[in-house]
């Protein structure tokens, strides 16, 4: 293809056309380097075209940044579906899965020195609390289930985390990932000293305060198939882990879990938008009326 539509992290609701570098390469969902508005900045490519109106003079891409796509297809339609019922740019949309550092004109290659093995993790049950009966039939429950979302309910300290540690240690024996939300940070290292105790390594809390290089390790953790668990507040839900199959709302009745600046997003609605084949599993002692 000769053109390529490229979406920039603007707040402008549209696709610039820019000229292929190569023009029967297929660059879609790369990263490129473009001048925009006497400006040098990143995008991705959403679009490939044949034909496009020539009214203006169509740039040409200075370079392309990556060797294999940051994004496929099947997700970029995805996304443009989620730019249009949320009314947001699909460029900014598209910057909210991307790392810090690759926002920025570096080549794919440039950051292979920070490159992590997948590797096969052994996990053993020892730290795991042995379940009542009750808690054995919402585990069972939730497994056979071909339902979505589902709610623990319990008052607090009833156990509740206990069951969806035991659901996601069932998905961990199946190479299977978790997301664990929570409403606020301030609550995200309890929840993940207790399944670091389970889980070891695997558990990776994400947070503002880690610099632009352990965000981008861990999203590059994030990329592997090697099963993983996510601690972090709604934002998480844009770090896609590998094979994630279950998503945890912890204290799911609360009211951070919408955000209403910028994306303005109920993170459950996202969530059921961007995971489709994943359980939602919602816990709480006092549930919202929409559950």
């Amino acid at each position: 293809m000769k053109f390529v539509k490229v979406a920039v992290a603007r707040p402008i609701r549209k696709t610039f056309t820019y000229k292929n570098l190569v023009s029967n390469e297929n660059i879609l969902g790369k990263r490129v380097f473009i001048e925009f508005h006497r400006k040098k900045v990143v995008g991705v490519v959403v679009q490939m075209c044949s034909n496009v109106n020539k009214e203006f003079e169509i740039k040409q891409i200075i370079s392309v940044l990556d060797e294999t796509p940051l994004f496929e297809s099947n997700f970029l339609k995805k996304i443009e579906d989620i730019s249009q019922k949320f009314f947001f740019p699909m460029g900014e949309l598209l910057s909210l899965f991307t790392p810090n550092l690759m926002r920025k004109p570096k080549y794919s290659d440039e950051l292979q020195k920070y490159k992590i093995d997948d590797t096969k993790f052994e996990i053993t049950n020892n730290f795991f609390k042995k379940l009542t009966d009750e808690q054995k039939l919402a585990v069972k429950n939730i497994q056979n289930s071909k339902k979505q979302e589902h709610l623990i309910f319990g008052v607090t300290s009833s156990g509740k985390t206990e069951v969806y540690k035991h659901l996601i240690y069932d998905e961990f024996k199946k190479n299977n990932s978790a997301i664990i939300l929570v409403p606020e940070i301030f609550l995200a290292p309890k929840i993940y000293e207790e399944f670091k105790e389970s889980f070891g390594e695997n558990v990776f809390l994400y947070h503002s305060n880690l610099t632009e290089l352990q965000r981008y390790k861990i999203w590059l953790n994030c990329q592997k198939k090697s099963p993983k668990i996510i601690v972090r507040t709604r934002s998480a839900l844009f770090l896609m882990p590998k094979n994630t199959n279950i998503i945890v709302f912890d204290e799911e009745h609360d009211q951070s879990f919408k955000q209403q600046d910028k994306l303005r997003y109920d993170a459950n609605s996202l969530a059921k938008e961007l995971y489709q084949n994943s359980k939602i599993i919602y816990s709480s002692a006092t549930p919202s009326f929409k559950l």
